[in-house]
């Protein structure tokens, strides 16, 4: 796992993993095993837990951050139409 602080490399923060509950060659659980154990104890030790989490990789391998990933906020019920340039409509 390798970790950036304010756009560059921090080596002091890279990471290696044994995986150890997933049989054979599957991407998916394996990387789900890595951020569970990495954030799992980042959040017991009380750190802030990153702003980014970048996994490279096919359409599967994003799912397993899902557990991780904070609440997004609620849109507001009413919300002002805007114009295709992206200005509000008076």
């Amino acid at each position: 796992m390798v970790a950036a602080v304010d756009g560059l490399p921090d080596r002091r923060l890279y990471r290696r993993f044994r995986i150890r509950t997933v049989e054979g060659a599957d991407d998916p659980r394996s990387i789900a095993e890595v951020i569970d154990r990495r954030y799992t104890r980042v959040r017991d030790e009380g750190k802030p837990l990153p702003g980014l989490i970048l996994i490279d990789g096919g359409i599967t391998q994003p799912a397993p951050r899902a557990r991780h990933r904070p609440p997004r906020p609620q849109p507001s019920a009413r919300r002002r139409p805007r114009r295709r340039d992206g200005r509000d409509r008076a």
